[in-house]
């Protein structure tokens, strides 16, 4: 099978934590782990950090810390691995037999202006998840306060993403910010790591009506492994692959055939659903749908071509 996923903090950990991309034996992902994938592609995320970001010079410091470990990672595995900034680079990566590498900022706060984010840019940002669990110049987060939308200086930053062709993330945001986005974007935007809050109702998570948003203007949303966002009260043990399953047929039944894709939240969560212990396990969730009948050319469009399509267009 072919695995394309939205969202990792592996780059993050991995910047903390004296570990290669190639071989470490402590996180979710490795390269030894996605080698058995047909292709693997996966968006890795600069996250901004647990911590509030203190000031520009914090911001700073921070986004050269990471990006100077996507450099090193991404270039001593290059004979393995290919950094994407368009449709037609993952398209040479497949080609190449390479691990297709896109980079994201999970948190704008790291863009305190557009020096900063155009340096992202540079180097290779194509996707920006606006807020984390933090308030910052551009919005409100989810876990603070849903009615607090986009600040004036948010909708000029959505604005000037898309004038660089970056895409808009809503993972995180606040619900009044996602319709604010909405409002503003001329292009789709996405949600990399986001379940359904029918299923599964936590702040995180997207209303119904919010997902169908996505659908209507062509976007995707990707499934979220973290069990607090799978199962109520699924910390640690409380979420399986039904879990996650669960949230997929919800979306299917919202006509989300075209829309849904992965966003695992590797290296960003405490712990898995049961049955899943790193990236290697994500055949069982495959499995797992094809024992409820779903087809091949279903299940090869979440855990690739949605999201591959997808980023075929727009990058």
């Amino acid at each position: 099978m072919k695995y394309f996923d939205m969202h990792c903090d592996t780059l993050y950990e991995l910047c903390h934590q004296n570990e290669s991309l190639k071989d470490n034996q402590k996180l979710h992902i490795n390269l030894n782990k996605s080698a058995h994938f047909a292709h693997y592609a996966q968006f890795f995320a600069m996250f901004c950090g647990t911590a509030e970001v203190e000031d520009d010079a914090d911001a700073d410091h921070r986004l050269t810390a990471l990006l100077q470990t996507a450099k090193r990672e991404f270039s001593e595995n290059s004979d393995h691995l290919k950094l994407c900034k368009t449709g037609a680079d993952l398209a040479a990566a497949q080609n190449e037999r390479k691990t297709a590498a896109f980079l994201t900022v999970e948190g704008a706060d790291l863009l305190p202006d557009e020096a900063a984010l155009a340096r992202a840019w540079q180097a290779g940002v194509r996707l920006v998840t606006l807020t984390w669990n933090h308030r910052n110049r551009y919005g409100c987060s989810a876990r603070l306060d849903q009615s607090e939308g986009l600040t004036a200086a948010g909708r000029d930053f959505v604005r000037t993403c898309e004038a660089r062709n970056i895409i808009l993330d809503v993972s995180h945001l606040s619900d009044a910010g996602f319709y604010d986005l909405l409002r503003t974007a001329q292009r789709p935007i996405v949600a990399s790591h986001s379940n359904s809050r029918t299923v599964c109702p936590v702040f995180r998570n997207l209303t119904d009506e919010m997902f169908r948003e996505i659908v209507d203007m062509g976007g995707v949303v990707g499934i979220n492994l973290c069990p607090a966002f799978l199962h109520p009260g699924g910390d640690n043990d409380g979420a399986d692959l039904t879990d996650i399953v669960r949230h997929i047929e919800h979306f299917l039944e919202l006509g989300g055939e075209k829309t849904i894709c992965m966003g695992a939240d590797w290296d960003g969560i405490d712990s898995l659903p049961r049955g899943l212990e790193s990236v290697a396990s994500v055949p069982r969730i495959w499995d797992a749908l094809a024992a409820r009948g779903y087809d091949d050319t279903l299940l090869d469009r979440i855990f690739y071509d949605n999201l591959a399509g997808f980023v075929s267009r727009w990058l």
